[in-house]
């Protein structure tokens, strides 16, 4: 099985009405696709307080003029293309734009997903396949809670550590994250730590239809054919963050996070 690594592309746009305006990065950010034997964008994800257009290119996609599109609605905080695999170039650029809203002080926020198979010069997260989930899975069900106070930036805010939220977790014990949700709307809520290769895994802030995302990483997982599903250990709780994105309005979520015991 192939190495996995998953990070997010995050940052966002103030007020740009109808202009298609490039992204302003959250720090640490990068717009260069890391070096991997295949490198894949995934669903854009968003919280946009007009309608407008988010649109991914680079040279090295099929179409680098159009590139992925998605035309979003006023309101919308959920994946915004097609769970499909878009191919780009190892190394290669992106250019992230989006329109939206024309209201001064308006943020528009967005998160693009970035899937790397094969790695190269940089450390693989610990990923299962649903298949990996079904033989190794002890039916032992747990949920880690916690408020993040949502930032007013529009970048990556609101870090604590998994060691922070309420749970009732053995320590040493391995468990699969098959999703989690969120009680009010983000861009994105973000894990990162050791178990995602120090890099953050994304899932869209969806409010007010959790079936799409509790299950997350189950069903991404089922859709492109990957295993995609993040393993933590509980010893690594202090060492992993979640983190939200959100507009200027600053409302700040409840995150539950859904995990399952493994059998070693």
């Amino acid at each position: 099985m192939n190495k996995i690594l998953l990070d997010t592309i995050t940052g966002f746009v103030t007020a740009p009405d109808t202009t298609e305006t490039a992204i302003t990065l959250s720090t640490g950010d990068s717009l260069q696709i890391r070096n991997a034997a295949k490198c894949h964008v995934l669903p854009i994800m968003g919280l946009f307080q007009g309608a407008g257009i988010t649109r991914v290119r680079a040279s090295s996609m099929h179409d680098p003029t159009v590139g992925v599109v998605a035309h979003h609605l006023t309101g919308a905080e959920f994946d915004l293309s097609p769970k499909r695999l878009n191919v780009v170039g190892a190394r290669d650029s992106l250019v992230i734009t989006n329109s939206g809203s024309a209201t001064g002080g308006d943020i528009e926020v967005v998160a693009v997903p970035v899937l790397y198979e094969d790695p190269m010069g940089i450390p693989a997260g610990q990923f299962i396949t649903p298949q990996e989930l079904l033989i190794r899975r002890t039916g032992k069900i747990a949920t880690a809670y916690a408020t993040l106070t949502a930032g007013t930036a529009g970048i990556i805010a609101g870090s604590k550590a998994l060691s922070g939220f309420t749970h009732l977790m053995p320590g040493g014990k391995n468990y699969a994250i098959v999703g989690l949700t969120t009680t009010v709307a983000q861009a994105c809520i973000t894990i990162k730590g050791p178990c995602t290769g120090n890099a953050r895994i994304a899932v869209p802030g969806i409010a007010t239809q959790r079936w799409l995302t509790s299950m997350y990483f189950v069903d991404l997982s089922n859709q492109l054919l990957r295993g995609l599903i993040p393993v933590i250990n509980t010893n690594d709780f202090s060492l992993t963050t979640v983190e939200c994105l959100n507009n200027e309005n600053a409302a700040s979520p409840i995150v539950d996070i859904y995990f399952e015991e493994l059998a070693v």
